[in-house]
């Protein structure tokens, strides 16, 4: 492999093993975004089950 990339994944791999590294801690997803998901599944089960019958 190629040392660059050897050298990043070895970086990566010490912040997630280290208990205060803290560098891999991603925000919350925005409510809305949430919402959205929610009901892209809502309606895809209701046409699924609609198309199902």
């Amino acid at each position: 492999m190629d040392d660059a990339f050897e050298q990043e994944l070895e970086r990566r791999l010490l912040l997630l093993e280290s208990p205060d590294g803290g560098g891999m801690i991603l925000p919350d997803l925005p409510w809305r975004d949430v919402a959205a998901a929610i009901a892209g599944i809502v309606v895809t089960i209701t046409v699924m089950l609609w198309w199902g019958y």
